[in-house]
């Protein structure tokens, strides 16, 4: 059979059609491409201006995506167990999220109280805890979440129950479970938490990472700075790594923190630039418990209360900031900055104790 030709204005007609078509499909895949990369670059950090944060997850007890959100320190504690359970989190840096455990026999300075213990620390008010917790570690922690066992039980149960790794067998009030990977309720995490003796720190360590990671459908309830806050961080979104708090024996018995290496994984793990600049406290007032009020102020700005001490006198009337020596002036002058009174003051015969001094004076009172 013989073909007709297309007629030439026909064929002109074709064209014009295939190659309109040709362009709607390429408008439409260059489209799509800008889309998945506009998508792409609002999930990464600082990709966008104000990047949405996710809140807590509904169900489940798997880690659920990377929260996008700056760089965030929370402790987090639970007030009646058997032992004081505390740790510090460290979310939005990028890969696992860095957990760090405070063992609970440490003995440490806690400006206004002394030389304490990490009881002492968990005895406090929440927001002290916070100052003390952070003054020992050298950078401010920026939200608190404290929580009792019976909350810890609501939370576990709101996930489905907490998965966990027992390293041996547990014996509970309906029955023994492990050793090895079990989901508790939370009836079964509240009596875990709750056993006293020398493991029960290291229970903590076992439950933490599971609470930490568990969707909890919202239902996020505990004493906060700012509870909201703390539920956007939750569930945390990576896996969890339980870091080893840097300890050495003191006097032959007491475990104190091995500021050093302590330091330096506040650098590593933390982001912490640069260590603390070391502070001697003398409370020349003789209001009880008047050093607690530091920290808050000057921790902050890159600074650790050391040791704090009664002055020569209660009769102080101006706060005196003493730079040990010319090379801490500077130094001096942020804190007499952050405290908002005082005076200046420098000396060549240093403490050999801190590299600066504050003795308080009445006005800081005022």
């Amino acid at each position: 059979m013989t073909q007709t030709p297309t007629p030439p204005v026909e064929a002109s007609r074709v064209a014009r059609t295939a190659a309109r078509e040709r362009r709607r499909r390429l408008i439409a895949v260059a489209a799509v491409i800008a889309l998945v990369g506009a998508a792409a670059w609002l999930l990464l950090p600082g990709g966008a201006p104000n990047p949405p944060v996710p809140s807590v997850g509904a169900g489940g007890g798997t880690p659920g995506p990377a929260p996008v959100v700056p760089p965030t320190t929370f402790a987090i504690s639970v007030s009646n167990a058997a032992v004081p359970l505390v740790a510090v989190v460290h979310v939005g840096g990028s890969g696992e999220v860095p957990v760090l455990t405070i063992p609970s026999d440490m003995q440490l300075e806690v400006p206004g109280l002394g030389e304490s213990s990490t009881a002492g620390i968990a005895r406090q008010s929440a927001e002290r805890m916070r100052a003390s917790l952070s003054n020992t570690l050298g950078t401010w922690i920026d939200h608190y979440l404290v929580l009792d066992i019976q909350e810890v039980a609501v939370l576990a149960d709101a996930a489905g129950g907490l998965t966990v790794t027992l390293p041996g067998t547990i014996t509970f009030s309906d029955g023994a479970v492990g050793p090895g990977r079990v989901t508790m309720d939370g009836t079964h995490v509240s009596e875990y938490l709750g056993i006293d003796g020398s493991n029960a720190f290291t229970r903590w360590e076992v439950v933490l990472p599971a609470l930490l990671t568990a969707r909890t459908g919202g239902s996020l309830t505990g004493q906060s700075d700012e509870l909201g806050a703390v539920a956007r961080l939750l569930p945390v979104g990576a896996a969890v790594r339980i870091d080893t708090f840097p300890t050495r024996i003191s006097a032959g018995s007491a475990r104190v923190p091995d500021f050093d290496a302590l330091d330096a994984m506040m650098a590593s793990d933390f982001g912490v630039g640069k260590p603390p600049v070391s502070v001697l406290v003398q409370n020349g007032v003789g209001d009880p418990g008047i050093a607690s009020q530091i920290p808050a102020l000057i921790v902050p700005k890159g600074f650790r209360v050391v040791l704090s001490t009664n002055a020569d006198s209660f009769h102080h009337r101006t706060t005196l900031v003493i730079a040990g020596g010319a090379d801490h002036v500077a130094e001096a002058r942020r804190v007499l900055r952050a405290l908002g009174v005082g005076e200046l003051g420098v000396t060549e015969v240093p403490s050999g104790l801190a590299d600066i001094t504050i003795v308080i004076g009445k006005d800081f009172t005022a």
